[in-house]
């Protein structure tokens, strides 16, 4: 995944944590509709930052295999060239 869309994937989760902490002041509680407006807002971004997420997990995981690779004990280099294809086909998807 690009780099330019990462960071607008970041900026996305920046804001629904921002929305969500929001949704929780007395002040926007008390006004319907920035209530109502901040809440649609936060649940269109929920799904794409859920994603994000996982995305961000798997990447991770992805890491830590590869460096399993690199480890002198035979069995940590097989588990981590068994996670790999597994976690390609999960970065696939999640990358669609």
């Amino acid at each position: 995944m690009k780099n330019s869309i990462i960071n607008k994937l970041e900026q996305l989760a920046g804001r629904h944590e921002e929305v969500g902490n929001l949704l929780s002041d007395p002040e926007i509680i008390g006004d319907q509709g920035k209530f109502r407006d901040l809440s649609r807002e936060y649940a269109e971004l929920d799904p794409v930052v859920s994603l994000f997420q996982r995305f961000l997990i798997t990447r991770s995981d992805m890491a830590g295999a590869e460096e399993m690779l690199e480890d002198k004990d035979p069995e940590i280099k097989t588990m981590g060239q068994e996670e790999i294809p597994m976690l390609k086909k999960r970065m696939e998807n999640l990358e669609l």
